[in-house]
């Protein structure tokens, strides 16, 4: 989820599909990562439990959003 003015800032749209790089010690990249973009919505993603204990990823960690061009 991202607020609009946090995907004009990323140039993104509602609906744009991107990876996310997560940091730490079992990062990993999670591709294909749908965006919803809304004034009501704020810049955080949602992963079931299972993916963030992969990862090793706690509430509040940091990520990098990766622009997939075609």
């Amino acid at each position: 989820h991202m607020h609009t003015d946090d995907a004009a800032k990323f140039g993104l749209k509602d609906k744009d599909i991107v990876n996310v790089e997560t940091s730490g010690d079992r990062g990993v990249i999670f591709k294909n990562v749908l965006v919803r973009v809304s004034p009501d919505y704020a810049l955080e993603m949602h992963i079931d439990i299972e993916e963030g204990n992969a990862a090793g990823l706690s509430n509040g960690d940091f990520s990098e959003v990766i622009k997939i061009t075609k």
